[in-house]
């Protein structure tokens, strides 16, 4: 047998395998297809996906709660301008009564 012969039937017998492949990929995606749109038209799948949906949503404002909670908390801690305008009046009162103590010793 020669060479050329060998691989005429080669091509023929791969030639044969992707017709069988072409043919049993189009019947995979018919029964898939089929199964899809038996899924999409059961009312139990539709509940379940949107349950899914607002499940997916809940989380997601959980998330952010949860991020300006921590976010208000570490402002509130950091947050001196109490503390600041407490300072600002001591170290006033302090200032007028050395000037008093001042004016009275002059």
């Amino acid at each position: 047998m020669s060479s050329l012969q060998r691989l005429q039937e080669e091509r023929q017998l791969l030639t044969q395998r992707r017709e069988f492949f072409k043919q049993l990929l189009k019947e995979m995606s018919e029964k898939y297809e089929a199964l899809k749109r038996k899924l999409q038209e059961n009312e139990t799948h539709a509940q379940l996906s949107n349950l899914e949906r607002k499940w997916q949503h809940l989380e997601q404002n959980n998330f952010v709660m949860k991020e300006s909670s921590v976010i208000s908390s570490k402002t509130q801690e950091s947050d001196y301008s109490s503390v600041t305008t407490t300072v600002y009046q001591q170290v006033s009162d302090y200032n007028k009564l050395l000037i008093q103590l001042l004016h009275k010793n002059a």
